[in-house]
């Protein structure tokens, strides 16, 4: 079962699986944390976060990535311990997977499992799988470097890549149609590939994909706006048709359905 949250982009390339595993990797400003918990909020879904010690050793510090957007009665998080084995930290996600099925189990909420995989060496001893209603998220912020870990895209049922042009533009959320996708879903392919030749009508969808965010309306000044999937298809169809080749591309930006455009 996919979660239709009202954002565009991923209703169209990613849509994001109440449960199995979602890969999510972006440098710093790309809005890859933003998304998340924009997804969380829209949800109202519950936390249960494993970071990483080589990446901060206080646990409030990890824990203040979440504390605006989740609330503390609705959030979990906790550090690898930075000086384990590699077999030791195996065994704390374990028990993260665990109590995310046990949070699920108890509340009946969509619960997000947050794993940090730079603290993550090794091939994992089993499946990250969590039961129904978990989302496994292999979150990885590269700082120090451009490409992700490969092993841990390949374990992913949803994959988000983020595009460095769309940030560049403040075209959030920067999530990359060519390089974003659920497992199996060749739905919107052509899109995708008419997305990759670049050009005008490129443009004109990177705009259509933008969209303001209720976690971050006290920063950009923009309420969220939700966008349902069957309209976002819709609309993704008649961008193909040409339908919108009439319009400047920044009549798109941060609009909500095609027709507050038109």
């Amino acid at each position: 079962m996919t979660l239709d949250l009202g954002i565009k982009a991923l209703n169209l390339f990613a849509p994001v699986p109440s449960s199995g595993t979602l890969s999510l990797a972006a440098p710093a400003g790309h809005g890859a944390l933003v998304l998340l918990l924009e997804v969380i909020h829209r949800s109202r879904g519950r936390l249960v976060a494993l970071g990483a010690a080589s990446r901060t050793r206080d646990p409030r510090e990890f824990d203040s990535m979440f504390n605006d957007s989740v609330d503390d009665d609705r959030r979990e998080t906790s550090l690898l311990d930075g000086d384990a084995s590699a077999e030791a930290r195996w065994a704390e996600v374990e028990r993260a997977l665990e109590r995310a099925a046990e949070v699920h189990t108890q509340t009946g909420d969509q619960v997000f499992c947050v794993l940090d995989v730079e603290g993550l060496t090794g091939v994992p001893p089993r499946p990250l799988y969590a039961g129904e209603g978990v989302l496994v998220v292999l979150f990885e912020a590269l700082l120090t470097r451009e490409e992700e870990d490969e092993s841990w895209h390949a374990l992913a049922d949803t994959t988000w890549r983020f595009s460095s042009e769309m940030a560049r533009a403040g075209s959030y959320p920067a999530l990359d149609p060519a390089r974003s996708h659920a497992r199996g879903d060749h739905a919107q392919d052509a899109a995708r590939a008419r997305w990759s030749e670049g050009g005008a009508w490129a443009r004109l969808l990177e705009m259509y994909l933008t969209q303001p965010f209720e976690v971050a309306e006290y920063f950009t000044g923009l309420p969220g706006n939700h966008v349902p999937a069957e309209t976002a298809r819709s609309d993704l169809e008649a961008l193909m048709r040409g339908d919108a080749d009439h319009l400047e591309p920044e009549a798109l930006r941060f609009k909500g359905p095609l027709s507050d455009a038109v």
